[in-house]
């Protein structure tokens, strides 16, 4: 607080008498009025009505001291100003200067506080000038504005120190505007000093507006070390309260299908039927009964079972999960190949977000927060925070669709058949969101919340089991199937039309696939084989054979001439050459060049 100036009072006391609805002062020598400060909470409005339970007769006799015997003449309330004029007759001998004085320290000794306003004491000030009561209709304030007849606004802006320390005096011609730290020094201010006369001067006070609003706008400004992180919370709070419910409501209308069964329904007995569609069921192989069986008693037990369905290329593994898909509610298919394809942060996040059900999506909004970001780290040095990784935004995403996995698994707890699956497809052991999705899965089985599946070429098994060190892992690995199935599959599809040569092809499904479809276009069915061989032959030659690969020509070579003799070639038989290890196979294998598969504990 800036130190008071000690100055003279003319020696004479003044009192007070009504004109005209205001209050004027003339001289006398025996009374005196003191401004009792916090005796009213300070009005805001017409309808601020808590003056009406204050006692201003108690509460203002309360405040003097008892010895002096003082005769209160009249008390004067100023409601809209928090306080109240009370006149005093002086006792003999003393001055006005040393009743304020006894004033105050009664007060400061007695600490009283008013029920409205405990944190704050109330203050007595001496009437030094010729107060005026304003009686308009007006309660706002801010800074007291005094101007005067003659002499400098910054010397006599001392005389107001003693109200409350100042935040600002903006000097002006004839005129001065003083802002106080706290609004009821202004309001002391301007009660007890209105119409003071000094040697140069004579004061004429009176509360100048303050536009709140660039107030609040020029703090926001100067503390953006501040403001900007909590913003950055306001907003964050914004976006749990409303946004969150309403992506996990779109979640769990995608892993229910709300919508999208009664279409389905309408689909298959609709337009299904008049193009003649068949059923998977008569294209699926056979001997993937066993296999589909097997998914499906892991998936009715009572924990979260985890699932790893891994294969070559076209063995058939989204046509096995689509068979257990068929009879199932409450799924969700998360695809990893589109979100391999995608170039920048932003695309991987919509097609995950799209894939999940996850709705809105503002992915405009991290593009600006990276803006804010980088203009915050110019202005205060460092970085608000505003801008999410896209690590962050994929734990968002998977929190989201875990809390609707959760509530519906928690809707069908006494039925382990209704429990959520989740089925990711092309799982890679490479990406970012692989890493994410693996931990996730793990997570989900390990609550109980889902079953997972995991489609996948071969070798990301070991990556999984780091993600789930005391679970097993339930496995089937699938791989071509015999001659005579294969003959079945592309018969089924082409009608009675006969076709050679189909043990040529093996027993990948995509080989199949794309026979079938020659023959369909109208290609001959021997013409169409050949096709396909021949393409087959070439790509092996580019993918295999060719320079800059992790294996030479001649391990792949050695390779081909060992399947040659047969389907099957034992795992350590093919280790008796020299040109061959362990590290060649299982590159070899995620190539897809070959299949290593485990039968009874025997690899092969």
């Amino acid at each position: 607080m800036l130190r008071q100036i000690e100055r003279v009072r003319p020696p004479f006391i003044s009192t007070r008498v009504r004109l005209n609805g205001t209050l004027s002062f003339t001289s006398t020598a025996n009374t005196s009025t003191i401004f009792l400060d916090n005796i009213y909470p300070l009005r805001f409005s017409f309808y601020d009505v808590r003056q009406l339970f204050v006692n201003t007769d108690y509460l203002a006799r309360q405040c003097l001291p008892k010895d002096l015997f003082l005769e209160v003449l009249k008390i004067t309330p100023l409601k809209k100003d928090g306080g109240a004029f009370v006149e005093l007759r002086v006792p003999r001998g003393m001055s006005a200067g040393e009743l304020e004085q006894r004033v105050q320290e009664y007060l400061e000794k007695q600490d009283i506080r008013p029920w409205f306003n405990p944190l704050q004491k109330i203050r007595s000030f001496l009437v030094e000038g010729n107060p005026w009561i304003e009686d308009l209709h007006r309660f706002e304030r801010g800074g007291v504005v005094f101007g005067m007849h003659s002499g400098h606004s910054c010397v006599e802006a001392e005389l107001f120190r003693k109200y409350g320390p100042l935040s600002d005096i903006v000097p002006g011609q004839g005129f001065a505007l003083l802002y106080f730290l706290r609004l009821r020094s202004a309001t002391a201010a301007k009660n007890c000093l209105h119409g003071y006369s000094t040697p140069s001067a004579r004061l004429s006070i009176f509360y100048a507006p303050i536009n709140r609003f660039r107030s609040v706008k020029d703090w926001i400004f100067s503390h953006p070390r501040i403001t900007i992180p909590v913003a950055g919370a306001v907003l964050a709070a914004i976006t749990v309260a409303v946004f969150d419910p309403i992506r996990e409501f779109f979640v769990t209308q995608k892993i229910e299908n709300t919508w999208g069964k009664h279409w389905d329904w309408v689909k298959k007995n609709t337009v299904d039927l008049m193009l003649n569609r068949r059923h998977r069921e008569e294209t699926f192989f056979v001997e993937r009964k066993v296999d589909v069986d097997k998914v499906e008693g892991w998936m009715n037990e009572p924990l979260g079972s985890f699932v790893v369905i891994e294969g070559p290329k076209g063995s058939g593994k989204r046509e096995l999960m689509n068979d257990i898909i068929d009879k199932r509610r409450n799924t969700l298919l998360i695809d990893c190949q589109p979100l391999h394809a995608t170039h920048s942060d932003k695309s991987t996040i919509n097609i995950l977000a799209s894939q999940t059900g996850y709705f809105p999506v503002f992915g405009w909004l991290n593009s600006i927060s990276s803006m804010v970001d980088l203009a915050t780290q110019g202005l205060v040095g460092e970085k608000a925070g505003f801008t999410e990784t896209l690590d962050t935004q994929i734990r968002k995403i998977l929190n989201a669709t875990t809390n609707s996995l959760a509530k519906i698994a928690l809707k069908h707890k006494s039925h382990p058949s209704e429990r959520p699956i989740v089925i990711i497809d092309n799982f890679t052991s490479e990406g970012v969101v692989e890493k994410h999705l693996a931990t996730w899965a793990a997570g989900l089985v390990n609550s109980g919340v889902a079953n997972v599946v995991v489609l996948s070429d071969v070798g990301s098994e070991k990556n999984l089991a780091e993600a789930l060190p005391g679970k097993a892992i339930n496995t089937i690995t699938l791989s071509d199937v015999d001659e005579e199935t294969a003959k079945q599959y592309v018969w089924r599809r082409i009608g009675d039309i006969k076709v050679k040569g189909i043990e040529k092809l093996g027993g990948r499904l995509t080989d199949l696939d794309d026979v079938v479809r020659r023959i369909n276009s109208g290609i001959p069915p021997d013409a169409a084989v050949d096709v396909v061989v021949q393409n087959t032959v070439t790509d092996v030659l580019k993918v295999y054979f060719s320079a800059g690969k992790e294996w030479n020509k001649e391990q792949a070579w050695v390779l081909m001439k060992l399947l040659a003799r047969g389907k099957r070639v034992g795992y350590y038989e093919v280790l008796l050459d020299s040109l061959l290890d362990e590290s060649v196979l299982h590159t070899l294998e995620r190539s897809e060049f070959i299949s290593i598969s485990n039968e009874n504990g025997v690899l092969g």
